[in-house]
């Protein structure tokens, strides 16, 4: 299965929103795009994709997208589930 970027999920990180974690922990990194994160609404339909202002990349850590003197890399780790 494809996501709606035509990434397959397990390259971007797009969770599947299976599970009552995924809801309660909200957002997730974009594998590839610093400036993207996933965000989980409902369960049962897959992460929607949202992007930070211009001046922002998402940090993982902060669940949050935070100015780009603030943002680090951090490893990449897979959601619970994926579409």
């Amino acid at each position: 299965a494809l996501s709606t970027a035509g990434i397959p999920p397990q390259f971007s990180g797009q969770p599947g929103c299976k599970t009552e974690e995924e809801l309660q922990v909200g957002v997730y990194r974009h594998f590839k795009k610093k400036v993207a994160y996933w965000e989980c609404t409902q369960l049962g339909v897959p992460a929607s994709l949202r992007f930070c202002p211009n001046d922002k990349g998402f940090l993982e850590s902060a669940k949050a997208c935070v100015p780009w003197v603030e943002w680090y890399w951090t490893p990449t780790v897979a959601p619970p589930s994926s579409p």
